[in-house]
């Protein structure tokens, strides 16, 4: 094992000028995910083929998409049930010819029912779909879904909703939900949902040809489980041969608003899919800015409280000896710095992983854009643990975490330490 960990060392972990949106990888823009080249890494280093690969925040899916290419059966959890279906549909490969005759069918459909929202004429016209609109978000976002735009949105959904085959129906509502996405991104007054939502598809089936061809079949189907990974009792006792993940960053970002205006216009479909709701993933969702916004500290002792929890979890789950990788950054909190890194290996020790190799990697700094507070983000650290002791119900959450906060309170700057000592007496 000594020299697998000294060969990770030789590699040059900036991948710079590496292609990270390969076969599904670029399906629907992501927020802050990590290149497919870090999780590769590790697997190819660290895993055998038929080992079972774990990320314990999949997001949309990397992780995965890179275990099942190289042969590995995967399993991803994750509170965001938009990241769960991204996930879902990336890693699931779909027969090219039937995708491309099912995309053919529903995008006539949807082509001309628009065509005549727009009062054009079609040679051969189709009755408009029944369809919902849902009440968007109290957010100035909105005012960019015009009432044609909500009506153009509704109709494709409604359409892909009368697909009978669930892993087709899933594969274009991810589309529709990128199609979302660039309508909230997009500066430019005139929109086309139409045509984002064509080229989205396009794209889609041209790459889910490609993955259908590289992906080895015998090791599906992917576990992915719409869920708060501190409650993780799902997963079996030392079932996992490797852990690859990145959690969110401290006071970095907000999936539950990023992703906001999906979630409102999927929530039914999802809910009914994962029994996710968007009020429990916007409380439970860790490190999210929004949290405590009168006193950032609180949210501090939660994202550690949480992120030991899961630290524990993932030990559990573990196979003595194996491997777990975390990519993470660190943080600023009303100007004090917090030392993410620091503070999981020490977290790590506690729980039974020991610190093997930690590598500071340069990252796009126009690719992984966190939050106007802590500005951007420019490295992060690759932390390569092993499991070597099975203590995890010996460590405690609740200590570790007063006691980093009496930490940050002796180096803490006079205007933060009231709310320091708040959030003390709270937790």
């Amino acid at each position: 094992m000594e020299g697998r960990y000294n060969r990770v060392k030789e590699i040059d972990w900036d991948f710079k000028g590496a292609d990270t949106t390969y076969l599904t990888h670029s399906f629907h823009s992501y927020p802050a995910r990590f290149i497919p080249q870090i999780p590769r890494t590790i697997i190819e280093n660290f895993s055998s083929k038929g080992d079972v690969v774990l990320d314990p925040f999949c997001g949309c899916g990397t992780t995965l998409v890179e275990a099942l290419l190289l042969g590995r059966r995967a399993i991803g959890v994750d509170i965001n049930p938009i990241a769960t279906l991204i996930s879902k549909v990336k890693t699931t490969p779909l027969e090219p010819y039937q995708i491309k005759i099912c995309s053919e069918k529903l995008t006539n459909s949807i082509r001309t029912i628009i065509m005549q929202l727009r009062g054009q004429r079609t040679l051969t016209p189709e009755p408009i779909p029944h369809f919902k609109i849902p009440k968007m978000p109290m957010r100035k976002l909105s005012a960019k879904f015009t009432p044609q735009i909500k009506r153009e949105l509704a109709c494709i959904k409604s359409k892909i909703l009368e697909i009978e085959d669930e892993d087709f129906r899933d594969f274009f509502l991810v589309a529709l939900s990128s199609t979302i996405r660039t309508v909230v991104e997009s500066k430019s007054r005139k929109i086309d949902v139409l045509n984002i939502f064509l080229q989205d598809v396009k794209m889609m089936v041209r790459r889910m040809e490609k993955f259908y061809e590289k992906c080895p079949k015998e090791y599906l189907p992917v576990k992915i489980y719409c869920a708060d990974f501190r409650e993780a009792e799902f997963l079996q006792d030392q079932s996992i041969e490797v852990i690859v993940t990145s959690p969110p960053y401290v006071n970095a970002y907000d999936y539950h608003r990023e992703h906001m205006f999906n979630l409102f216009w999927l929530e039914d479909y999802l809910y009914r899919k994962f029994h996710m709701d968007f009020d429990t993933f916007k409380r439970n969702e860790l490190g999210a800015h929004s949290h405590f916004i009168f006193n950032r500290f609180k949210m501090v002792a939660e994202y550690f409280d949480g992120l030991y929890k899961c630290f524990q979890h993932m030990s559990r789950v573990l196979k003595m000896n194996k491997v777990c990788c975390v990519v993470i950054g660190d943080s600023t909190v009303e100007g004090e710095y917090i030392a993410t890194h620091k503070y999981f290996k020490e977290i790590g020790e506690e729980v039974g992983l020991e610190i093997k190799v930690d590598i500071l990697r340069n990252i796009d700094v126009e690719s992984k854009y966190l939050s106007k507070t802590i500005g951007k983000i420019n490295q992060e650290h690759v932390l390569i643990f092993e499991k070597v002791k099975d203590r995890w119900e010996e460590s405690n959450p609740y200590d570790y975490t007063r006691n980093l906060l009496k930490r940050l309170l002796r180096r803490s700057k006079p205007k933060n330490r009231v709310k320091i000592l708040e959030a003390l007496k709270d937790y």
